[in-house]
């Protein structure tokens, strides 16, 4: 089980994603560093519905993100209804903003580790 503090810095870390979604009624604005165009709103949907399960993890630096296991991933796309024909190119989508959210994520724990020293 994972410590209060753990989850309040998972929680903390998380949050600095801000974002713009687009949708037909106009955008539903968040004080944003990118925006979200309207054919990646299905992955990053799927990235949100997944992002609390991204673990901060010990490791000989200190700590660092891991990715979401791929058979979480396959269950919540089966959760929300995606058909199999999409789930290729969903899963695609998804992997490059995980990839990048962990490289985010990965260069905070960084800063702050050595910022402690």
């Amino acid at each position: 089980m994972a410590s209060s503090e753990s989850l309040e810095r998972q929680a903390q870390a998380l949050g600095g994603f801000g974002l713009v979604i687009e949708t037909n009624d106009g955008a539903a604005e968040a004080e944003s560093d990118c925006e979200v165009f309207p054919d990646n709103v299905p992955a990053f949907q799927l990235f949100m519905s997944c992002a609390r399960h991204l673990t901060l993890v010990p490791s000989f630096g200190g700590t660092c993100w891991r990715a979401v296991p791929p058979s979480e991933v396959k269950q919540v796309m089966q959760w929300q209804g995606v058909k199999s024909s999409q789930r290729g190119e969903l899963w695609r989508q998804y992997q490059l903003m995980e990839i990048e959210a962990l490289r985010i994520l990965n260069e905070r724990e960084a800063a702050a580790a050595r910022k402690a020293k």
